[in-house]
């Protein structure tokens, strides 16, 4: 019976020892799953962060964007409505339905500078695209109105400048 009881032993210490091997191989598994998950939380809150910052970013660029083109189509009608009233022929509708328009995206002060450039003949176009270029811009630069470009101007000056040059006749 010595054998049997030793047989026994065995296979109750071999039973402990794969008992106690399951065990520690769990808990290494369970911290080794806790760190990894601790890890890949910590990985996802920054890639979450990122992707929030690049998100705001964006959305920022977005509305830039789309005020840049506001700016234009606004820049647009205004100089489309100087332009029209510039060729001398003059649609009364036509006119109404482009002043009318601006004065509803226009401040109050912008559409009084058109009304005394246009109707008092207090100033010229020319004062009033500036005035409308400070209001878009939303500041004042170095621009002013002698030195914007217009036909007229070009036109006035180019007989003199001809007739100074042409050879004399004899």
């Amino acid at each position: 019976m010595g054998w049997l009881s030793s047989g026994i032993a065995t296979i109750l210490f071999a039973g402990a020892i794969f008992g106690i091997a399951v065990l520690i191989k769990n808990r290494l598994a369970a911290a080794i799953s806790l760190e990894v998950s601790t890890k890949l939380e910590e990985i996802k809150k920054q890639n979450s962060i990122d992707l929030a910052a690049i998100g705001t970013e964006y959305s920022r660029q977005l509305k830039d964007y789309e005020e840049q083109l506001k700016l234009r189509n606004d820049s647009r009608k205004i100089v489309d409505l100087l332009i029209y009233l510039s060729k001398g022929q003059v649609d009364v509708h036509e006119f109404n339905h482009m002043a009318w328009e601006l004065s509803l995206i226009l401040p109050a002060d912008v559409v009084c500078s058109m009304a005394e450039v246009l109707i008092n003949k207090n100033g010229t176009m020319l004062d009033l695209l500036i005035a409308v270029r400070k209001h878009l811009l939303g500041k004042e630069d170095k621009l002013a109105a002698n030195n914007l470009l217009n036909a007229q101007q070009i036109l006035v000056q180019e007989p003199a400048t001809q007739a100074a040059t042409a050879p004399a006749q004899a």
